[in-house]
């Protein structure tokens, strides 16, 4: 058995106007990965003072999506610079997960994109 890394995916929709109230990319089925890379892109409205806190949260539930009450991991990320600012991390192997992000405070508001690639099988 071979493994080897799947193609660049996009997590879903931009998100924009991202402050302390979390908002979510989509629903990613990662059963077949043994591991996903995820990147997240942000960009900040002004110089960042607000930390990004990025979440991870799992499902077992493939119907309702029924999502734990608290997150699998958290990082929290402080762009250097209003340009894209990147955040790459590996997920073991996972069923169903989707990732949150909400600014730490007031001050910053940002645009966020995510991206990932799974390691499968062939």
């Amino acid at each position: 058995m071979a493994l080897t890394w799947g193609s660049d995916t996009s997590g879903g929709t931009q998100l924009t106007a991202i402050n302390q109230t979390e908002q979510f990319f989509d629903t990613i089925d990662s059963s077949d990965a043994y591991q996903t890379q995820v990147e997240l892109i942000a960009n900040s409205s002004g110089t960042p003072t607000d930390a990004i806190v990025v979440a991870v949260y799992l499902t077992l539930d493939t119907t309702s999506h029924d999502w734990d009450d608290q997150a699998f991991m958290t990082f929290t990320f402080l762009p250097g610079t209003t340009n894209d600012e990147k955040l790459t991390f590996v997920l073991p192997t996972l069923f169903t997960w989707r990732m949150g992000v909400k600014s730490a405070g007031a001050t910053d508001t940002y645009v966020a994109d995510m991206n990932y690639r799974e390691l499968t099988a062939v």
